[in-house]
């Protein structure tokens, strides 16, 4: 068996893949370093963002298909090899550098991408339908406002008025890249149609906290989950969160020695660990270090609440789930 948890970002993949999968020896996610689990980790994700989903009636492509399907019946995976690989379903709205801009090949703004590989994986090679596929959602307000703030390093004078325009164009504007992946309740009714209902599992940041949150994900997985350990971690961790609420920091700090010529070319001396360690704290003295905040405004939270509502109402049917206590 193959399971994909594909996303969506800045949705607690992180700690789910630190906290949680991370130490598990059949689970592969961007912190792995075994040399078999690299090699997967930055293939996979490539092909589902650089590339045509047509790539996989290739031979190359059923040649990688059946290499999944291989590891996944070694002695290592035993039969269960679990992928937490959240690039796979990454949304462009934000991206300023394009040259890691994932390039939607073959994919409308409406469409998306992970839906359309998934399809033609399973036509190519049958014996891969069978996948299991983890999608980790979160409220739309505030899950915009986290993707903004990721990407304010590289945006040119980030501005709460500045992410407030962004975001009224995305909601004005259908054709702006990505647009779709507003709409929760298409991207589970696409999912399902490609591997069956059976086989995606939809679990919500707002419930991390909760037992629910973890049996999902030993059911989805058939890991040996600690219930009662992780809800009482994430417990500290929203409470923290709770903190915070409604604002998030523009990380406006530039790299200047890790970005310099020079950098690259010391690589090649094997410099020690503690050498980048001390060009980090340089960093830290002589870069940009201004903490700003921005906020989500009552107003343009209430504009993305409108806007994504019926989408929300319509998941909520379908799962026949409260989605509205929880902000949706």
């Amino acid at each position: 068996m193959i399971v994909l948890h594909i996303g969506l970002p800045k949705t607690g993949t992180t700690t789910l893949q630190k906290v949680c999968l991370e130490k598990f020896a059949n689970v592969v996610t961007p912190y792995s370093k075994e040399v078999w689990k690299r090699n997967i980790k930055k293939k996979f994700p490539n092909y589902i963002q650089k590339q045509n989903p047509k790539i996989w009636e290739s031979t190359e492509g059923r040649e990688f298909i059946l290499k999944l399907i291989e590891i996944s019946n070694s002695k290592v995976c035993n039969g269960n090899l679990i992928f937490s690989l959240e690039t796979m379903c990454m949304p462009p709205f934000f991206v300023v550098d394009k040259s890691k801009l994932p390039f939607f090949k073959g994919c409308n703004s409406m469409e998306f991408p992970i839906v359309k590989h998934l399809s033609m994986m399973c036509k190519a090679v049958p014996e891969f339908s069978n996948v299991r596929i983890i999608i980790t959602l979160r409220d739309q307000a505030s899950w915009l406002a986290s993707l903004y703030a990721e990407q304010t390093r590289q945006i040119n004078n980030p501005t709460e008025k500045d992410f407030t325009n962004r975001v009224r164009k995305l909601l004005n504007d259908p054709s702006t890249e990505g647009a779709g992946f507003l709409n929760y309740s298409k991207l589970y009714k696409d999912l399902i149609e490609v591997v069956g209902d059976e086989n995606v599992y939809p679990m919500f940041l707002e419930e991390i906290n909760l037992p629910c949150y973890w049996q999902m994900v030993e059911e989805a997985t058939n890991l040996p989950i600690n219930y009662m350990q992780f809800c009482e971690m994430m417990n500290k961790r929203v409470r923290r969160r709770a903190i915070n609420e409604g604002c998030w920091k523009i990380r406006r700090r530039e790299r200047i020695l890790r970005n310099a010529k020079f950098f690259n070319s010391l690589k090649q001396f094997g410099m020690p660990r503690q050498f980048y360690c001390l060009l980090d704290k340089i960093d830290v003295l002589i870069g940009d270090n201004r903490s700003d905040k921005f906020c989500l405004s009552s107003e343009l939270e209430n504009e993305i609440k409108a806007y994504c509502k019926p989408f929300n109402q319509e998941l909520s049917m379908i799962l026949d789930k409260d989605l509205s206590r929880m902000g949706y």
